[in-house]
């Protein structure tokens, strides 16, 4: 089980922006990019991935800006329709600073399509109606903070965040940023857990 990963990446302001960087990842993300920081923060961020030898920039920006970060030398990877409160889309971009970081192995992409054909095979399976369940679902306490630790050490190898300290759960729950839910069996386990990542501002929830 896992219980410690250290350095864990920080979440800190670059300019007015939101960044999240470290080694854990290898990468810089730009989580929110405040509107007067554009399109300054792009030399910052390339500046500081060469400072640090990290492999990728990885930015998530409306689309109305998108033009000027592919113009610097970043990939579209995804577009999310409305993201922003429903007025623009996010659009999540990549750029490479180590080419290794482009490729993926081909064990990792039969690990990723067999994910995906089993997910299929599921959603086959299970037809029209939806079966009973065996277990208990609800939203997640500061009481349930142990379970849900024990719970990640037992399915992350690493994470870049301290999931795994019960005082970074709690934190988090007690100010409302990220919303836990769990699925607990007939004797009380916790056996499942999914959460939410909430932007109240701009309407918007990163789900795990």
């Amino acid at each position: 089980m896992r219980t410690v990963n250290s350095p864990f990446d920080k979440i800190e302001k670059l300019r007015d922006s939101v960044i999240q960087h470290g080694p854990s990842s290898d990468r810089i993300y730009l989580m929110k990019l405040k509107a007067n920081d554009y399109p300054d923060i792009i030399p910052d961020l390339v500046r500081l991935a060469e400072e640090h030898h990290y492999g990728k920039i990885f930015a998530k920006v409306p689309a109305r800006v998108a033009d000027g970060f592919l113009h610097e030398g970043f990939d579209r990877e995804a577009v999310v329709p409305g993201f922003y409160a429903g007025d623009d889309d996010a659009v999540f971009l990549g750029r490479y600073l180590k080419p290794a970081r482009r490729e993926v192995s081909p064990e990792q992409r039969e690990q990723m399509e067999g994910i995906v054909a089993l997910a299929r095979e599921k959603r086959d399976a299970a037809g029209d109606g939806t079966p009973a369940s065996p277990f208990t679902l609800r939203r997640l306490e500061t009481t349930d903070a142990a379970a849900l630790t024990r719970l990640y050490g037992s399915v992350f190898e690493s994470y870049p965040f301290p999931i795994f300290e019960q005082e970074y759960i709690v934190h988090t729950m007690e100010e409302d940023s990220i919303a836990y839910y769990g699925a607990f069996t007939t004797d009380g386990r916790l056996v499942a857990a999914s959460s939410a990542e909430m932007d109240k501002i701009s309407r918007n929830a990163e789900m795990t």
